[in-house]
């Protein structure tokens, strides 16, 4: 996938729902690269009642564009994405 694809697949998942941009803009705030985010963080950026159903939404929508993938949370594990190396 090159850049420009990239590019437009972030814009369509941010068009796609208020959970998904504020997902984007906490991404994009943040001062350290970091490897993970847990469904439970996401849903407090969130934050206004967003469903934990719709964060996960939000999270498929990137891990089918190739940005990382969804860990379910399994054995006392917390649910996370694992953003891929681009």
């Amino acid at each position: 996938m090159n850049i420009l694809d990239m590019v437009r697949n972030v814009i369509l998942i941010e068009d796609s729902s208020p959970a998904a941009e504020a997902i984007l803009n906490h991404v994009a705030s943040r001062k350290r690269r970091r490897r993970t985010e847990t469904v439970r963080r996401l849903v407090q950026v969130c934050g206004n009642g967003t469903p934990r159903r719709a964060v996960i939404a939000v999270l498929r929508q990137f891990e089918s564009s190739g940005f990382g993938r969804v860990i379910v949370g399994r054995h006392r594990h917390e649910s996370r994405f694992e953003w891929a190396e681009v």
